[in-house]
């Protein structure tokens, strides 16, 4: 990563290349099948600058990512077959506004706004070819779809002094997957997984993982994730100590939120509920740790049975 340039503004250019092969295990012999193989090779270019319009906190970043899955009798649940290659060549967007104020660890005021795109060619548009009939791995040899989300922070001082006040952080976010063939359906890469801690993003189907406590990871998606999904947050949160060797807060929070299988089932009001409290510890040398604890006062879904108290441990800023 290079984040100054030309030397002359805060722009930053960023290149990354990445080869990993999966095997799957054979339990009766307790070794790996070198015969079923999953290799994925990838890289990824990016450009972030700030923009002196509308003001000086907005920032804009661009991304090109090409990925190649290869599968050598690897069944994988979230798609129906086993041998063969996709590729997944994308754009990304983000642009975003960041005028949080006055320490970064703990914030009192201000807001964060994101609202990112990324998108594929729609290739079956240009090859004119029928996919009534086509088989999974024709469908999938080059992954077409496009995907938004839409992320925002408030933060507002409520009471106390100026370093042990009570702040109230609101936070709202969206997103859908869509496609741009519907005999081809919507991709399989790149769904929602709402719920737990959110911490496993970057599968390497390239799943993004929402956190909502109070219940277990991705138990709020089906298996094939979701295409759609919403959350709502409320955390009110208080410094025990900022010092710059340790900054500790605890906090409370509700929230909402839910995933669901494209626009006809989206419904924003079935939201899985729950509460909670934890606390956050930033230190220089490890970064920002903590641990949650929530109540989910819905049941999971498919089940009947309520989510009730969960324990999340919480690694960097996932809430």
């Amino acid at each position: 990563t290079e984040p100054w340039l030309g030397g002359k503004s805060p722009k930053s250019l960023s290149f990354s290349v990445f080869s990993s092969s999966q095997f799957r295990a054979d339990f009766t012999s307790n070794r790996v099948n070198k015969d079923q193989k999953l290799q994925i090779t990838g890289a990824t270019v990016g450009l972030g600058q700030r923009l002196k319009w509308p003001d000086d906190f907005f920032q804009l970043s661009t991304s090109i990512s090409f990925q190649q899955f290869k599968l050598n009798n690897f069944p994988v649940s979230t798609f129906n077959f086993s041998n063969g290659t996709s590729n997944n060549l994308a754009l990304g967007i983000n642009f975003g506004r960041n005028n949080t104020r006055i320490n970064p660890v703990f914030p009192t005021g201000g807001s964060d706004f994101n609202l990112g795109f990324k998108f594929t060619l729609p290739y079956s548009s240009f090859n004119k070819k029928d996919y009534t009939n086509a088989t999974q791995e024709e469908k999938l040899r080059w992954l077409e779809y496009y995907k938004a989300a839409f992320k925002a922070k408030w933060y507002s001082s409520l009471a106390g002094s100026a370093d042990h006040q009570f702040v109230l952080m609101s936070n709202v976010e969206f997103g859908f997957l869509g496609a741009y063939n519907h005999t081809i359906g919507d991709s399989p890469f790149e769904r929602f997984y709402v719920g737990g801690d959110g911490l496993a993003s970057g599968q390497f189907d390239g799943r993004e993982t929402v956190g909502l406590r109070g219940y277990p990871n991705s138990s709020l998606s089906t298996s094939f994730g979701g295409t759609v999904y919403n959350k709502f947050s409320f955390e009110l949160r208080y410094p025990l100590t900022l010092k710059p060797s340790a900054s500790i807060y605890g906090l409370t929070f509700l929230e909402g939120g839910n995933s669901y299988d494209g626009f006809i089932n989206y419904n924003p009001f079935e939201l899985k509920r729950s509460y909670g409290f934890g606390i956050r510890i930033f230190m220089p040398a490890f970064g920002l740790l903590g641990i949650d604890f929530g109540n989910g006062l819905d049941n999971i879904p498919g089940t009947n049975i309520k989510s009730g108290w969960q324990t999340h441990f919480i690694i960097g800023q996932q809430f």
